[in-house]
Formats: structure tokens, C-alpha cells, sequence
């Protein structure tokens, strides 16, 4: 990399947009990637698994929370949270993904169990279009809502009975409340 001033650094980094780049997966694929520092969103997650290149993530919103406890439950690496990230502690996680060779193995039986298909997806795809042929289409494939009417497949019924129970509520807090005022004033007369 040369920096503005002409200074060359680290002539193994390249530096570039993320949309006109090298390619995730091909990063990946390389054989000397050792180590993904990612947001963990489920794609990058993947294509981590499927390479086997255990991961640092540190999740920043959405799904990513979420995929990053399942990543780190499943050994695939470690997280930081964004709001504490320190040089020290990056460092350590870095440090420890690198040498610790758990985090590699359980990548390595991650990415087996994720690359292994009992059928292969040609065959499973045939045996589907083959399925669809002699059931005549496949209509029991075909979910049962397809088949509702418009009211029941936005729930229109269910609204319309909770707000029916709901009025009823209303209606009788509403007299309970009028006669227990009523008995009140009644009882202040006498």
C-alpha cells in the first residue's frame, strides 16, 4: 500500500471499495486466510463456514447479534461489541483466534457438515420435478392458506371477534361503573 505522501507500507494489503473488490468468497477461499473480521451477518457467516476460517465479529445491528452468539456457541470464533472495542482487546481476540486451535477445528467440522449433501443437488432436483409429474402437479404441496378466504388470510375474522370482545368489555366496565356512581349518589342522600 502507498499512502498519499509516497510512503510504502505492508505491500501484501490492498485497500479498495467494498463493491469494486476482491470477492468474499475468493478471499476466503485463498489457503492462507486465517482469520475473518466481520459484522456477522448470516452471508459473510456462510461463507466463513463453508471455507472454514474461523471469524471476529462484531455485530452491529439487525440479525447479526443473533448469528454471532450462534457462531460463538458453535465455536466458529468471538465477538466484541462495537462500543467496546479497544487496541488491546481487538489485539488479545486476534491473538487468541490465531493460535488457538480450537477455534480452527471446530471451523474445519463446521465447514465438513455444511459441504456434506446425502443427494447431490441435480439428483434432488429431479427427484422433486419427478414427484410434482406423477402427483399430478403437486397441489398437496401447496400450502392450505392459498386456499382461505380473503377475510381469513388477513385475519380479518379474528379481528373483528377481538374487537367484539373487546367493546363487550368496555360496555360492561362502563355500566359496573355508571351504577357504582349511581349507588353512590343514592347513597349520599340518605
Amino acid at each position: 500500500m502507498i499512502l498519499s505522501d509516497g510512503r510504502r507500507i505492508w505491500t501484501d494489503l490492498q485497500i479498495s471499495d467494498w463493491w469494486t473488490g476482491c470477492p468474499l468468497n475468493d478471499l476466503l477461499g485463498h489457503t492462507k486466510a486465517r482469520l475473518f473480521i466481520t459484522h456477522g451477518g448470516q452471508n459473510s457467516l456462510l461463507q466463513a463456514v463453508y471455507h472454514a476460517v474461523p471469524v471476529l465479529a462484531i455485530p452491529l445491528f439487525g440479525d447479526q447479534f443473533d448469528n454471532v452468539v450462534r457462531a460463538e456457541t458453535k465455536g466458529l470464533g468471538l465477538s466484541i461489541k462495537p462500543t467496546l472495542i479497544t487496541r488491546e482487546r481487538l489485539r488479545s481476540a486476534i491473538q487468541t483466534l490465531m493460535h488457538d486451535r480450537r477455534f480452527k477445528s471446530s471451523a474445519l467440522s463446521l465447514s465438513r457438515i455444511h459441504r456434506s449433501h446425502p443427494i447431490p443437488p441435480a439428483l434432488r432436483l429431479i427427484h422433486w420435478v419427478e414427484h410434482i409429474l406423477h402427483s399430478r402437479g403437486g397441489a398437496h404441496l401447496k400450502p392450505a392458506s392459498l386456499t382461505l378466504p380473503w377475510y381469513q388470510r388477513y385475519m380479518l375474522d379474528l379481528l373483528l371477534l377481538f374487537s367484539l370482545v373487546l367493546c363487550g368489555l368496555v360496555v360492561i366496565c362502563c355500566r359496573c361503573f355508571k351504577r357504582k356512581t349511581k349507588g353512590d349518589k343514592d347513597w349520599k342522600k340518605e
